[in-house]
């Protein structure tokens, strides 16, 4: 059997994660998108820069509600482009329900995403406005000179 780095349950170590970029220096509450909007500007970076997201939150209030009953689509953005594996689709109906749904819980992007091109915003976008309740999301990463 071949040796592993590892630390087993039973070790006494503790594995420990670390990013290869570094530890994110910026946490954003990006706050919500309301009832009647499809987005959220979440991430301006600084002039020249570009944002290297490393991992999120997401989760839709239990007020949450559409005209019609359906598949609801919430994805992120660089710029005007939809990033890759950060889309998800959720059933709302058209009455709220007793409780918040948790729809990522917190996502770890090993190496980060990094913005395509340097000023990009980061924004959060829904496939239709909702007409109750509202979804949040919270960011965290860094920013790099472009």
């Amino acid at each position: 059997m071949a040796a592993s780095n590892y630390p087993g349950p039973n070790s006494g170590k503790q594995a420990v994660f670390t990013f290869p970029y570094g530890m994110p220096a910026d946490f954003i509450y990006g706050g919500n998108i309301a009832s009647g909007s499809t987005s959220l500007d979440i991430w301006t970076p600084g002039t020249g820069n570009k944002f290297r997201l490393m991992g999120f939150t997401l989760s839709i209030s239990g007020g949450a509600t559409q005209g019609t009953a359906g598949d609801l689509q919430i994805f992120l953005k660089d710029g005007t482009a939809t990033i890759p594996g950060c889309s998800w689709y959720t059933y709302v109906g058209t009455s709220a329900v007793s409780f918040d749904t948790v729809l990522v819980p917190t996502i770890l992007l090993c190496g980060g995403y990094l913005s395509s091109a340097t000023n990009n915003i980061l924004s959060l976008n829904l496939g239709s406005a909702l007409t109750g309740g509202h979804v949040n999301i919270t960011v965290f990463g860094l920013e790099e000179v472009g």
